[in-house]
């Protein structure tokens, strides 16, 4: 955090909003949902000012998952819903991934698996079968397991 505050001090601008979404993610794996949420909204303001939107499906999905994180479902459901929609509409089938294996998360754990396995499995079918990063294995396997 202080390395890339000191850096965005400096006026460096390329990718930042993206670093930030990273910070975003390890506060809120650290249990810092309230600082999680600042980190994202301080990306959404940078990425709105020089217009790096590319990123901004996965700053949608970190919101998600961190109203998740703080009790709020429907919050979480609608950004990770908004944060799948955007990166289809993208073309950014890694960013559409993550964001619908955090939804079938939230909807599986909220008791819906039948709803998790209907947003998650087309999202995997796009995807070539030999392919084998990390996210596409545990898609694939919530997939198998929601049945």
């Amino acid at each position: 955090a202080e390395s890339l505050d000191h850096l965005l001090e400096t006026g460096f601008v390329t990718r930042a909003p993206m670093y930030l979404a990273m910070l975003a993610e390890a506060l809120l794996a650290d249990g810092q949902a309230d600082a999680a949420l600042a980190r994202t909204y301080d990306a959404q303001a940078r990425l709105e000012r020089y217009g790096e939107s590319w990123c901004r499906p996965e700053l949608v999905r970190l919101e998600g998952l961190i109203h998740g994180a703080l009790g709020d479902r429907a919050a979480a459901e609608f950004h990770l819903r908004a944060a799948a929609a955007e990166a289809a509409a993208q073309g950014a089938l890694t960013f559409e991934l993550r964001a619908a294996l955090s939804l079938a998360r939230l909807l599986a754990g909220a008791g819906r698996p039948s709803e998790a396995a209907s947003v998650l499995g087309p999202v995997c079918a796009k995807l070539p079968a030999t392919a084998t990063h990390q996210e596409l294995a545990e898609a694939r396997a919530l997939v198998t397991a929601l049945g």
